[in-house]
């Protein structure tokens, strides 16, 4: 379903809205500014065909984003800020674009935009990047869908993926877990699924009550959590409960932009960031085309560092290879193939490899071709739970839920496990089905439930990474931190290499040749020489090479916004840091700064990438200053301050005196934020001429301490800009 268009036709292009003076500026060379924005492949593709009137469907991207690692572990924080940076911008954004749909997960728009627009889009430093808003559809085959109003014998993919043994072995069926689904929404009075669905939105048709016109969504929360039927198992975790977004219509198929809402709704379904009641892990059984398109990154990215789990079907469009779309194609992603009851993986399984630009995150990845699909399930006759009764359908949809089940298991026994590690011991514990080791068909192996739990039990061999550095490092030895119950040593290998000789435990040193992207495998050894099946894996960044810095301003009156495009090919950017001088500092992307004094000024950037890296810019800077006043000079005399200088044309003078610390008086301590008092001195002007003038503070009554001294003019009901200056004031 595609995004309707804006009400009124576009009356001009967003080049009204740019920083017409900006200038671009690097260390060494200029910068196009058309280079900055980037512009997905898929949306590049689109335009080539597209009529010069056409409506383009988009997703624009702002460039001013959180930095969730400032609110590690404090979801709430974390939404709040996010909130807080979408609200501020609101307005970067041309109004003349038309009405666009903003999203604060991601600070983001959907839109509809002509191609000339999408050029000018490419030009404006509030973008970081445009992509297609693209179709979407539910990724199963909709082939030998079988009604029945009885289970029969159930759900054979919970016994084949170790899911009932799992249950048995370690008690776990979910309880106090909650369960995502962005579906064709779901039968919420099914008698297995009653009392279990917490939460529905519908932003398809805008409906309150919970309803699945489809079938397929009803179907994949059944595998995850539907309770059995007359002793029958059809739910992967029946004592979990779901929170449920309907994105998809009655034929399955949405648009991105919807799949975007539901995305951010999942995250704060109540919209109260102080309640948790995000799901622990979403289950997104459908696709779009083209496996390098990140329109949908960002989200999951979120969801990451908010503790959700994302799990994928890979699609439907094999057996050839590289046919794996997004979002499973990317690393943060848990993309899940199929497997029929032979434990064959089936023909029309997508398959790998992925051929991605950004390589990194939650996949074992090798440079810039994550490892997909992570690991297969059980996805061909699947019975669950229907409209009225119970499915049986067949595709990729079948198996995602399988594995999002299996982490409700996961999370019930391990709340706090993160994401990444669930991926890994998903990886980890899953059966190898091809020649060892990963491959485009069925990834790590087929899913093994039992294997799974058990490993978070400690019944299986126990290596854990418990140091190493945070993603990205710039050093070309990485040192990790390991234990490993009674074994004394371990070995190592890097991006499936081969294993290196065991070093003595508790620390491994891991030199890495290259910069990149490196998977690295810790694999315990026991005194007898028996390696643990199970290692442990952290992806580490090696970057050595600073970040591309460009710094760039606009003028207004005596004020100036100051940009700086900052990027790394390799990791990310911190926030940057400004120095203006005369003790004027600033830190982001885009600040303001108004100017009370002329003179030329050095305009200093620093920018840190995630590994340490450092670039630093200069940039000399003359302001223009409008403030009537010239050569300000200020003097004590007894019981005042006297303020003079030369007014350049007629106007009313404001000047105060505040403490910059707290200073003790008679009628006790004056804060520097009193307005009036003891602490606190006024006097104006309400019309001085052209030419010398001469203002008077009285200070008879401050306190000895350190004051700032401001002075305004005041033209036409319009305050100038402050200036200021710092004074000691004595005892007499």
């Amino acid at each position: 379903m595609g995004i309707g268009r804006p009400r009124g036709r576009h009356g001009c292009l967003l080049a009204g809205a740019l920083f017409t003076t900006l200038g671009l500026t690097a260390a060494s060379a200029p910068l196009a500014t058309a280079a900055d924005t980037e512009v997905s492949a898929s949306l590049e593709r689109h335009l080539r065909q597209a009529a010069p009137d056409a409506d383009v469907p988009v997703i624009v991207t702002l460039a001013d984003q959180v930095d969730a690692e400032r609110f590690e572990g404090r979801p709430g924080a974390l939404i709040l800020a996010l909130r807080r940076a979408a609200a501020r911008g609101r307005d970067d954004l041309d109004p003349s674009l038309g009405r666009a749909r903003r999203f604060w997960l991601v600070n983001a728009h959907a839109l509809s935009v002509t191609p000339d627009e999408v050029e000018a889009l490419r030009d404006d430093p509030d973008v970081a990047r445009v992509d297609l808003d693209p179709p979407i559809r539910s990724a199963d085959l909709n082939a030998n869908v079988i009604t029945d109003p009885t289970p029969g014998a159930g759900n054979w993919g919970l016994s084949a993926a170790g899911i009932l043994r799992a249950r048995s072995n370690s008690g776990a069926t979910g309880r106090g877990v909650v369960v995502g689904s962005i579906d064709t929404g779901v039968d919420a009075r099914h008698p297995q699924l009653a009392g279990r669905i917490t939460a529905f939105r519908d932003f398809v048709n805008g409906q309150q009550a919970p309803y699945d016109d489809n079938g397929h969504g009803t179907h994949t929360v059944g595998t995850m959590i539907a309770a059995d039927a007359g002793g029958v198992p059809v739910g992967a975790a029946p004592a979990a409960t779901a929170v449920v977004a309907k994105a998809m219509n009655s034929r399955g198929v949405g648009s991105g932009s919807d799949l975007l809402a539901a995305a951010q709704w999942m995250t704060d379904p109540d919209g109260d960031p102080s309640t948790h009641d995000q799901p622990d892990v979403i289950n997104n059984s459908w696709t779009a085309n083209g496996p390098d398109d990140p329109w949908f990154r960002s989200m999951i990215q979120r969801w990451t560092e908010l503790g959700i789990v994302p799990v994928f079907a890979v699609g439907n469009t094999g057996p050839g290879e590289s046919s794996i779309g997004s979002p499973a194609s990317y690393p943060e992603a848990i993309a899940v193939g199929a497997i029929d009851p032979a434990g064959t993986v089936a023909s029309f399984s997508a398959r790998g490899p992925v051929a991605w630009s950004e390589g990194g995150g939650l996949g074992p990845a090798s440079g810039d071709r994550p490892q997909k699909p992570d690991l297969v399930a059980p996805g061909t006759s699947i019975t669950s739970t229907g409209p009225g009764g119970f499915l049986t359908y067949t595709g990729t949809s079948m198996a995602s839920p399988h594995v999002a089940g299996v982490v409700a298991l996961m999370r019930e026994r391990s709340p706090g496990l993160a994401p990444s590690a669930v991926a890994d011991i998903l990886r980890a514990t899953a059966r190898d089905l091809g020649s060892p080791g990963h491959d485009t068909s069925s990834g790590a192996g087929a899913l093994d439930a039992a294997a799974a739990l058990a490993a978070l039990s400690g019944s299986s061999p126990d290596t854990a990474i418990v140091y190493s550095p945070r993603g990205a490092t710039r050093s070309k030895t990485v040192t990790l931190g390991v234990t490993s119950g009674s074994a004394g040593s371990a070995r190592h290998r890097v991006n499936g290499g081969p294993w290196s000789a065991p070093q003595a435990l508790p620390v491994l040193r891991v030199p890495l040749a290259d910069e990149g992207e490196h998977t690295v495998e810790v694999q315990a050894v026991s005194p007898d020489g028996v390696p643990d099946p199970t290692p442990a894996s952290v992806a580490v960044t090696l970057d050595r090479t600073p970040p591309d810095v460009r710094i760039g301003w606009r003028r207004r009156g005596d004020k100036a916004t100051f940009v700086v495009r900052a990027s790394d090919e390799l990791t990310s950017v911190a926030r940057p840091r400004w120095t203006f001088g005369r003790g004027v500092r600033r830190a982001g992307r885009r600040v303001a700064v108004r100017f009370t004094e002329p003179g030329r000024r050095v305009v200093t950037v620093t920018v840190r990438d995630a590994a340490g890296n450092r670039t630093r810019v200069k940039r000399r800077f003359t302001p223009t200053v409008t403030t009537p006043v010239r050569g300000l000079r200020v003097r004590t005399t007894p019981g005042a301050l006297r303020l003079s200088g030369r007014l350049a044309r007629a106007a009313g003078l404001r000047a105060t005196i505040r403490p910059i610390a707290p200073v003790s008086t008679r009628a006790g301590v004056v804060s520097p934020t009193s307005r009036q008092g003891a602490g606190t001195a006024r006097a104006s002007r309400p019309a001085a001429r052209r030419g010398r003038f001469a203002l008077d503070l009285p200070t008879r009554r401050l306190a000895p301490g350190r004051y700032r001294v401001t002075l305004r003019t005041v033209e036409r009901r319009r305050k100038g800009a402050p200036i200021t200056r710092v004074i000691d004031i004595t005892a007499p």
